[in-house]
């Protein structure tokens, strides 16, 4: 990362009253100091300003999902398995006449 004045990567908002807000203050303690900085926003709410990655790919949850909100995951037929299959042997050259003619 190129060096730049603290706080100049931090474009995204998070107010106080954001149920994020305490974790990503407990994560700026320990974060590349261009990431985050304190501020208040255009309306006057005090907060942190975080970088638009930080806000998108950060892993801090403020509850979990019950299982059953999350959706079962699709399955391949066999069918569709079987046909995969063949045209992976078709690709590496591992279909039965190729097999074959490796034997002769």
């Amino acid at each position: 990362m190129r060096r730049g004045p603290a706080g100049d990567l931090a474009t995204v908002f998070v107010p106080e009253d954001n149920i994020r807000y305490l974790k990503f203050v407990e994560w700026a303690k320990s974060a590349n100091p261009r990431l985050w900085k304190f501020g208040v926003s255009s309306d006057n709410r005090n907060g942190i300003w975080i970088s638009y990655d930080t806000w998108d790919l950060r892993q801090i949850t403020a509850r979990r999902v019950p299982d059953a909100a999350i959706p079962p995951r699709l399955a391949l037929s066999e069918e569709a398995l079987r046909a995969m299959a063949s045209r992976d042997a078709e690709r590496s050259g591992n279909t039965p006449a190729d097999q074959k003619r490796a034997a002769e």
